[in-house]
């Protein structure tokens, strides 16, 4: 809600990414600056371009974990580092993304594969996922199943669990250690 700038109830209905939402913090502050997003103020506005393809990754580009999606004109094309994994969705149709369709749609899915290895090539550390200019790929490894502890990545939060993994089911109480932080 932004009653100065936007009516209640209004929306955006092209896409937004994480690095959009910088714009309307920086602009809510009374400095805006973009970055590397789009200024959604404009889109809404109807005076700026929207975003035709939305991109995410996690994990280091290059590592056996990276991953990748693409979203554009209601597709969705998801990589795996691991395996060489790839999945395609057509969101409308099947928006619990429950039948991949990279077989039936090979046109669709280079040109989603296209989409992520032009995304790397522009950006600071995206090269390390390419090899020979496609997507680098690893022999499928099992990796262990564990709980993702984001949060405690750079050590930077105090008396989380050492190894989460190690620690007995409902011995550590979650809302007990943020309040106590």
């Amino acid at each position: 809600s932004w009653p100065r700038e936007f009516q209640a109830g209004t929306r955006y209905e092209g896409l937004v990414q994480l690095s959009d939402l910088f714009s309307l913090a920086k602009a809510a502050s009374g400095e805006p600056e973009c970055r590397d997003g789009i200024d959604v103020r404009k889109a809404l506005a109807g005076k700026a371009a929207g975003r035709d393809v939305a991109y995410g990754f996690t994990s280091d580009p290059g590592s056996l974990n990276f991953r990748m999606m693409v979203l554009q004109d209601g597709w969705k094309y998801i990589f795996h580092a691991n395996g060489g994994g790839e999945l395609l969705f057509q969101l409308e149709a099947d928006p619990r993304e429950a039948k991949n369709l990279g077989v039936e749609e090979p046109r669709r899915l280079e040109a989603m594969r296209q989409l992520a290895i032009r995304k790397l090539e522009s950006h600071p550390t995206g090269r390390l996922a390419l090899q020979a200019e496609v997507l680098k790929t690893y022999p499928r490894t099992h990796l262990p199943l564990t709980r993702c502890y984001q949060m405690n990545r750079w050590r930077k939060v105090r008396g989380f669990p050492e190894r989460p993994g190690e620690v007995a089911p409902g011995s550590f109480d979650y809302q007990t250690w943020v309040k106590g932080k």
